[in-house]
């Protein structure tokens, strides 16, 4: 058993991508379960469980979750029904690997539009001082600086460019 990250491999801790996903770009679970005593059946432990779902099939079928939660409801009246969700860890590699790509030409994307807004901004600048001494300017030099760095960051040799397919 190998040792990588002080833990036990987990199996993800190999793959390159060491990146925080938001809730929306993790892999979902819904678990409906029905607590209770029941005297004909003392060890009845109902439920359901739903893993692996995207964040907007779970938003979606919201509603289908709470209706097979009211079902359970209806037949164990005296049990207590539960409906937890969470996420999970993702662990596929090509959906790391999607969503890590998506942040590169993102980040790219947002460059290239700060580039542009300076562009324009220089050509269009007819005021008595320079547009160095501009304040917004500065700003957006610095915002522009500071997203190559974020980007240089970023492991560019796993970009895998999508339009060259």
């Amino acid at each position: 058993m190998s040792s990588c990250c002080n833990r036990a491999c987990c199996g993800v801790c190999h793959f390159s991508i060491a990146i925080m996903l938001p809730a929306s770009e993790q892999s979902h679970w819904i678990r409906i379960s029905v607590e209770g005593r029941f005297p004909n059946r003392p060890h009845l432990h109902a439920g359901l469980e739903w893993s692996g779902l995207p964040f907007e099939t779970r938003m979606k079928f919201d509603w289908y979750f709470r209706y097979r939660a009211a079902l359970l409801q209806v037949e164990y009246p005296k049990g207590k029904v539960k409906i937890n969700f969470g996420h999970q860890r993702e662990t596929n590699p090509e959906r790391l690997e999607r969503l890590y790509n998506n942040r590169l030409v993102a980040k790219k994307a947002t460059i290239t539009k700060t580039k542009n807004r300076i562009a324009k901004a220089e050509e269009l600048w007819d005021r008595l001082f320079p547009i160095e001494d501009d304040f917004n300017y500065q700003r957006a030099k610095i915002k522009l600086t500071r997203l190559e760095n974020e980007l240089s960051e970023m492991d560019i040799k796993t970009f895998i460019d999508p339009l060259a397919k």
